[in-house]
């Protein structure tokens, strides 16, 4: 399974470059109950650090690529909180896909018939110039571009809560938290204050890390203010 999980991701990953190989390392690892490998695995993978590889994973379920339920893999037998995350490749064959083990478009036998009966094979997609010499069209890149640079601020609308990835990892990470009240306390604090976030996940989850570090320094006491009487 593992393999037919490598090919579909090499084919219609949108990721590119180190984030496409850490998938292609988590699908290496595929299996009907999903993938669990450490996080050091997949940074020899990648030839990236293991903090690249955290930020590479977060773009991955950005993309709708990948899920991560937190400490969910290995075994039963080992501790809850030494358990590794569990891993679930999203990416799917399109509906233009045929479905085999090259993942051709329906229809395309990837061979082009030449006037005196000898067929060239050329790769799907790709065009040939004068030359003979096949150019290489640009990946899509996971890397932050200056559109996404650029984008503004949005408070945070009525209603809001974590990803279900979010939520997971935050709770693996914070067991001490209740992770769904956090949320309603950092909604009800930044929508009171009338606060805007880029990204209100990544603005949420350093609410947690302050929240349980207040705790471990003043214990859960809430005087009202925020979490735990954390100033934010």
């Amino acid at each position: 399974m593992s393999v037919e999980a490598i090919a579909t991701v090499l084919h219609h990953s949108k990721a590119s470059k180190t984030a496409k190989l850490v998938l292609v390392g988590i699908a290496n690892h595929e299996g009907d109950g999903g993938a669990f490998p450490s996080v050091a695995t997949l940074a020899k993978y990648g030839g990236c650090s293991e903090r690249q590889v955290q930020r590479y994973i977060a773009a991955l379920v950005e993309l709708g690529e990948l899920r991560v339920f937190a400490q969910r893999g290995g075994t039963d037998e080992a501790r809850p909180d030494r358990r590794p995350n569990l891993y679930r490749v999203l990416v799917g064959c399109p509906d233009w896909c045929d479905g085999t083990t090259q993942h051709r478009r329906r229809g395309d036998t990837g061979d082009t018939p030449k006037a005196n009966g000898v067929t060239s094979v050329t790769e799907r997609g790709d065009t040939g110039d004068a030359n003979g010499v096949t150019p290489t069209s640009p990946e899509p890149s996971l890397e932050p571009s200056e559109n996404r640079k650029s984008l503004r601020k949005r408070a945070i609308p009525d209603g809001w809560r974590p990803s279900p990835a979010v939520a997971d990892d935050l709770t693996g990470r914070y067991p001490t938290l209740d992770i769904g009240q956090e949320a309603e306390k950092f909604a009800d604090w930044h929508g009171s204050k009338g606060n805007r976030f880029v990204d209100h996940d990544k603005a949420f989850r350093n609410w947690c890390r302050k929240a349980a570090e207040y705790r471990k320094t003043s214990g859960p006491k809430d005087n009202g203010i925020g979490t735990g009487g954390v100033a934010w």
